[in-house]
């Protein structure tokens, strides 16, 4: 065997060296090295249950549940755990949460990118609403106006639509009435009753 070739773990997904201590130890527990590659053995013994992981965002590595790095990230660093896979810092867990689809980039950087972007995106709204809540204001007013506009314009439209089919409707429950029958007061026979 050469010292300068390489295979993966099985195990863990990570290089090793051939014929360094990880690939001795695994082929003493029950693999053969075969094509390149460690195969395990019809007559291994079974595998230990596998412990659960979670993808550390940060690094793009895996961190098992119960290790020392696990309990350091989520008690003392404030790590969260996403979608029950990801662990995202904190600075990053509430947009995380809002957009998960930012999480299943393989490229740690790019996903680091993605996710720096859309936290300053967010921090620059945020900032942008704290020094102008007048603006905020005026645009959900602006907003308001314009649906209200959107809403009359619908109803003159059905409204013309409907008269031309010689159909109106009630103006307190807004079923459909025949034109011909509806009373001066626009309201059908069940809630004139009323």
């Amino acid at each position: 065997m050469s010292a300068n070739r390489y295979t993966t773990n099985p195990l863990t997904g990570r290089t090793i060296r051939v014929g360094g201590s990880t690939f001795n130890q695994l082929v003493l527990e029950g693999y053969d090295y075969l094509d390149s590659g460690l195969v395990r053995r019809a007559t291994a013994p079974p595998l230990p249950s596998v412990r659960e992981s979670y993808l550390n965002v940060d690094t793009g590595r895996m961190v098992q549940f119960g290790t020392r790095t696990y309990y350091y990230l989520i008690q003392r660093a404030g790590y969260e755990i996403i979608e029950d896979y990801y662990l995202v810092p904190p600075r990053y867990a509430e947009i995380a949460q809002s957009n998960p689809s930012l999480l299943y980039i393989q490229d740690t950087e790019v996903r680091l990118g993605y996710l720096e972007t859309a936290f300053n995106i967010t921090a620059h709204r945020a900032r942008w609403e704290r020094l102008n809540p007048s603006y905020r204001q005026g645009v959900e007013e602006a907003r308001q106006f314009t649906r209200q506009r959107r809403r009359e314009a619908q109803r003159e439209e059905q409204s013309r639509r409907l008269a031309e089919l010689n159909i109106a409707l009630c103006r307190e429950c807004q079923m459909p009435v025949n034109l011909n029958e509806l009373p001066e007061s626009g309201l059908c026979e069940d809630c004139s009753k009323e």
